[in-house]
């Protein structure tokens, strides 16, 4: 017996080893199998994507070697532009490991984007404080506290009693207006400590690529940067170096224009037109050249046809509205008032930047870039004109809805610039004069110091802004004092977005339901839910030439026609659709799961019958998901915890 237990042990390790070797041999043909599929499916952009990663980590590892600010401006240069032609040749190796890269490492989370915003507002700061010398202590740390203001300065305009979140968002128009002005700056600073100048070039192409409706600030700094460096040159001998400044100075346009042809044009536009094949989803609007032109047309008094007939006086009232924003006290922007005010502060800046300067030659610099600078103001003026008058909706129009957020980036950028031409030219001008002396040259070196009173300026300044700061914003309302608190709807938000994505597969495409939303619920689910997308759900437009309707937003309210409010945030945002439209655009798109983030009376009533149990999960709270099928929206089972 004990013999017979002795062999039943063996026999049970020889079968433990052998099902151990099995599942090794398992592995190992699993892995064989895998290899070999990847030989059989290996590809030419695979071996290229390979070489990219290799090449990346040599140079990453070169990088940190080479210590030299040359040396990381063209790293990151190299990483932006590896990530775009990597998404757009769905290089997979590549994509994943830049995605890391600029995600810090990890999946998107609300943080990463603030810290992100953050360094660039500051790195933007230091464009313009880098130019002062050490030594000029007295000038640096008041101009510090100027940008600091800045962003509140130009954003508040009255007391508030809630919590301001400058430093804690992620619109594009203040970094947009900060990279505008920044650009600028940076560009007097590089070209006053003499610099290579080329370093501006990768700031130009950013400055595109904040948000695509203000590309035109991007121009706008080109344009500055190209006239300053075409028109003055290092010697003062305008025709010596012509052509490699007219050179530099058509690079300054390419750079932009051209991360804006790749990213907003052909990725982005690829991206669109993919999604439209897959489920029939785009964007569309007026052409904005037609705009221009038609725009233009208007402006001379000539006749115009059409869409732009009808749209005509739209385009009026819009500019006369604008202008009744900028003059009258009705235009509340700023911490100062209304844009009249904004602009006579930054015209004093300017002002103060040339008196000065200690050389003609840096006083005409900055008169030029002060007197162009405004020339651009008035045509970015007219672009918001154009769009409120033919790209966007008549009730945005007639409320000119959005219109500081969208004109507040240009006085943010304008008066970023400003700050910068103050700075340089707050610092000693060395003149070097070269006269014959028979067959020797002499070099004559004249060192020339701005008064003490321009430095008197900017500590009024910073002390004039800190005050009304103070007087409007109280610290615990500002970054300073953020309680944990206030993150807890955005953290039940991130909680309820990743149960329900733990009942989604990866290939889902969720149409989201939140009624009474503005548009911000459905841009955090966007995030949310990433990799699993999430519809446009609702939010449509037509195309003036054709009549053609398309889906360009998502969020706001759904329900039938006759159903909508009179008034109130559901009226602003109704979308109203029969049942078998919203059947039809849900399918359409490619949707496979509706989520069900809010409910109201209207949506159960316009849509029940879409639904296989009326909605009776979805109002009892047993379920936030409902599966498209072939009978209907059919109630998905999930726990969901108590709200």
């Amino acid at each position: 017996m004990e013999r017979m237990c002795t062999v039943c042990k063996y026999r049970r390790i020889l079968c433990k080893e052998v099902n151990a070797l099995n599942k090794v041999f398992e592995a190992i043909a699993s892995w064989w199998e895998w290899m070999a599929s990847i030989a059989m499916n290996f590809q030419f952009k695979d071996a290229v994507d390979i070489i990219i990663v290799a090449f990346l980590i040599y140079g990453v590892v070169k990088l940190v070697r080479e210590t030299r600010a040359g040396q990381l401006v063209k790293g990151l240069f190299l990483l932006v532009v590896l990530f775009i032609i990597s998404s757009y040749f769905n290089l997979v190796m590549v994509s994943r490991v830049l995605a890391y890269f600029f995600q810090f490492f990890g999946d998107y989370s609300d943080w990463k984007i603030y810290v992100c915003y953050d360094i660039l507002y500051f790195s933007v700061f230091a464009a313009v404080v880098g130019a002062v010398p050490r030594e000029k202590w007295r000038v640096a740390v008041p101009m510090a506290a100027v940008l600091w203001c800045v962003p509140f300065f130009f954003t508040n305009y009255n007391h508030t009693i809630y919590l301001t979140t400058t430093y804690m968002t992620s619109y594009g128009d203040v970094p947009a207006g900060l990279v505008f002005g920044g650009a600028v700056a940076a560009w007097l600073a590089l070209r006053q400590n003499s610099a290579p100048k080329w370093a501006v070039l990768p700031i130009l192409a950013l400055s595109a690529n904040i948000k695509a409706n203000t590309f035109v600030l991007a121009l706008v700094a080109a344009g500055l940067v190209a006239v300053d460096e075409w028109l003055f040159a290092d010697d003062g001998d305008f025709k010596a170096g012509l052509l490699p400044r007219t050179g530099f100075s058509l690079a300054c346009f390419a750079a932009p224009m051209a991360i804006y042809y790749l990213w907003n044009v052909r990725y982005v536009g690829w991206l669109v037109s993919r999604s439209a094949s897959d489920s029939g989803v785009g964007e569309t609007s007026a052409p904005l050249s037609a705009v221009v032109v038609n725009g233009i047309k208007i402006l001379l008094g000539q006749p115009v046809e059409g869409f732009y007939a009808e749209r005509e006086a739209q385009f009026r009232t819009a500019m006369a509205d604008m202008g009744h924003q900028f003059w009258t006290s009705d235009g509340k922007l700023s911490m100062i008032g209304q844009g009249r005010n904004v602009v006579a502060l930054i015209a004093i800046v300017f002002a103060v930047a040339i008196l000065a300067a200690a050389s003609r030659r840096l006083k005409a610099r900055i008169a030029v870039i002060g007197a162009l600078s405004g020339v651009c103001f008035l045509g970015y003026n007219l672009m918001l004109a154009l769009s409120y008058g033919f790209i966007f909706k008549t009730f945005q129009a007639e409320q000119l809805t959005d219109y500081n957020r969208y004109i507040y980036s240009y006085y943010i950028g304008w008066f970023i610039l400003a700050l910068g031409c103050l700075s340089v030219a707050l610092l000693p001008q060395i003149t070097v004069k070269c006269e014959a002396d028979g067959p020797t040259a002499v070099f004559a070196a004249t060192r020339r110091q701005p008064r003490p009173v321009f430095e008197l300026f900017v500590l009024v300044l910073a002390c004039g802004m800190l005050f009304r700061q103070g007087q409007l914003i109280l610290p615990q309302l500002s970054v300073l004092g953020f309680a944990d608190s206030e993150f807890t709807d955005r953290r039940a938000e991130r909680a309820e977005a990743e149960l329900v994505c733990s009942y989604l597969a990866p290939d889902d495409r969720v149409f989201y339901v939140g009624q009474g939303d503005n548009g911000e619920g459905w841009f955090s689910a966007v995030f949310d839910f990433y990799p699993i997308l999430v519809d446009y759900s609702g939010t449509v437009t037509t195309d003036p030439d054709t009549g053609e309707t398309k889906m360009i937003g998502g969020g706001g309210e759904l329900g039938l026609p006759e159903l909508q409010p009179a008034e109130g945030v559901k009226n602003t945002y109704y979308h109203g659709f029969t049942a078998q439209e919203l059947d039809d655009i849900v399918r359409g798109n490619g949707c496979t799961v509706l989520y069900i983030q809010t409910l109201d009376d209207i949506f159960v009533q316009s849509y029940a019958d879409l639904f296989t149990d009326k909605l009776a999960a979805a109002q009892s709270g047993e379920t936030l998901l409902y599966r498209v099928t072939d009978a209907g929206f059919a109630p998905m089972p999930m726990e969901v915890s108590a709200q």
